[in-house]
């Protein structure tokens, strides 16, 4: 989704991010929410973020240091690693 309009949004039920180029990512509450669990399709995951980093290691410690669960170390070569986040939602990390 674009937009023009830069201004983060934030309310009990939803909330907006901005990009610089104009990216939004939007985000709505869940009242009965259920953590997915990977890789469990009886509890999808409901979005899933792929971010490339340059250091693995060193994204990791950040990754675990704000709460996130390790979930699977990779492919063997160690070019990317699947996490969850504090909610449970996985995210993975890709060498850039």
């Amino acid at each position: 989704m674009e937009n023009d309009d830069q201004q983060p949004t934030a309310s009990r039920s939803s909330a907006t991010l901005h990009t610089d180029d104009g990216f939004v990512l939007a985000f709505q509450r869940a009242e009965d929410y259920r953590p997915p669990r990977w890789p469990d399709s009886a509890h999808p995951q409901q979005f899933h973020l792929d971010l490339a980093v340059e250091d693995l290691d060193r994204a990791q410690e950040g990754v675990l240091h704000r709460g996130g669960t390790l979930l699977d170390e990779g492919d063997g070569k160690r070019s990317w690693r699947i996490f969850a986040d504090p909610a449970g939602h996985p995210l993975c990390l890709v060498r850039d």
